[in-house]
Parts: structure tokens; sequence; C-alpha cells
């Protein structure tokens, strides 16, 4: 899947600027174009803009952020290369692939801090594809990926909201002790909506899943030319 992003302008092109990031408890620095960190990102964006501490001194520190993810982070940002393929993922064992759904997903929750909107949105197609492939990792009995995302970012997220919608709309419990475990991972909450449509024999109730619902766009106009197609999974 080609990464979306948006274009920059003129005055950022020209602008040959470094910042320092100090990343983890060991402060590993790296060098970062700042125009590239600050058009990917409102975080960064303000923290370089305006006359504070970072501003003035081109350095900023992040010590909860793990290094592998900046890098990733750093990765997508320069190069539009994303860690992470689905292709052919029914062949992928499932340790490995747990593996790299627990990356996207740590990889989304630094972007929702960050605000880079472009990196959620392509963490969340991996996660929609992983679905539409059939090999989503709680039909495959994982749950870790679920108390990943739930403990770790608000409910508004579209990674939660598409986490929920398919564990409740698309996930078959078939058995009481599948059952008794999911129901002890996901919040309360998801647990009374599923086992109400469960009881009354029915999931969906009319409700349809499309890919764009959970790609955050800031407008109709900008879900019509999203690079990715708006499909129904």
């Amino acid at each position: 899947m080609e990464a979306e992003f948006s274009v920059p302008s003129t005055e950022d092109l020209k602008d040959p600027a470094l910042v320092t990031v100090e990343i983890g408890s060991e402060k590993t620095q790296f060098k970062v174009m700042k125009w590239i960190l600050c058009h990917h990102s409102k975080y960064f964006r303000k923290a370089f803009s305006f006359d504070g501490i970072e501003a003035k001194s081109g350095k900023i520190t992040l010590e909860d952020v793990d290094e592998t993810i900046f890098q990733h982070f750093l990765r997508y940002i320069y190069l539009r290369k994303f860690p992470y393929h689905i292709a052919n993922c029914a062949k992928i064992d499932v340790g490995k692939l747990v593996g790299n759904l627990e990356e996207a997903a740590r990889l989304f929750i630094f972007a929702e801090i960050y605000d880079v909107i472009e990196l959620r949105r392509h963490c969340v197609q991996v996660f929609i594809l992983t679905e539409k492939n059939d090999v989503w990792v709680s039909k495959r009995g994982d749950l870790s990926i679920l108390s990943l995302v739930f403990n770790n970012v608000p409910e508004t997220s579209s990674l939660y909201r598409l986490i929920a919608d398919i564990e409740i709309y698309n996930l078959i419990l078939k058995t009481e002790e599948e059952t008794r475990i999911w129901m002890e991972t996901v919040p309360k909450s998801l647990a009374v909506r599923k086992l109400f449509l469960e009881s009354h024999g029915y999931r969906r109730m009319g409700h349809v899943l499309y890919s764009c619902d959970y790609h955050d766009h800031d407008s109709d106009a900008d879900r019509e030319n999203c690079p990715i197609a708006d499909e129904i999974f």
C-alpha cells in the first residue's frame, strides 16, 4: 500500500535546518530535518515553531519513546517505507503476525501521541488488511493486541474503534471458554455490546464496515480523494 502524504511548501523544501531528537533513557540522538519533522507532526511543529526551550535549542528529548519505533517513524517520513507487509499474510506464522501487528500498534500509539495523522492512517490500514485477509489475530487465538490497544489509546481513536468493531461484528466466539477469555480481555462496554447482539441472534444489525471510516479524513473531499480504496470488509 502506497503511503499518502500531503505536499510540503516551497519554503519548507528550501529550509536545510536540522534538529536533534533524543530518544529513550539512553538519550540516543537523531539528527532530523526540521521541516520534514514539523511537516508530518503537529506536535513537533508546535514544539519547534514557538519561542520555547525546544525552538531555541533545536533539541527535544522523548524519554518514553522506543528507539525502534522512532526509527520506523523516520523511515516513514523520509522514504515512505512501512515495515509491515500484509501480502500473503495467510501464510505467515501466527507468532510473526502478532509481532508485526504489535509493532504496528505501538507505531500507531506513537503517531497518536505525536499527532502524525498520515502514519496513523497507514497503521490502521495494516489492521484492516489483516481482517480482509481473514487472519485476524483474535480469530487465531491471540488477544495480546487487543490488550495493548485498548489499554493505550482513547476510545475515540481510529484504531480503537476499528478493533472494537471487528471484534463486535466480525468475530464469532465458538465456545464458552473462548467467550470467557475474550470478556476478560476487552473493555466491559465492548463485552456488553457483543453479548447483546449475540443474544438476539444477529451480529451486524445492518452495520457495514468501510475502510475510510477509520482513516480520520478531515473532510468528504479528503475521503473521496483517499488513495486507499474505501471498501467493505
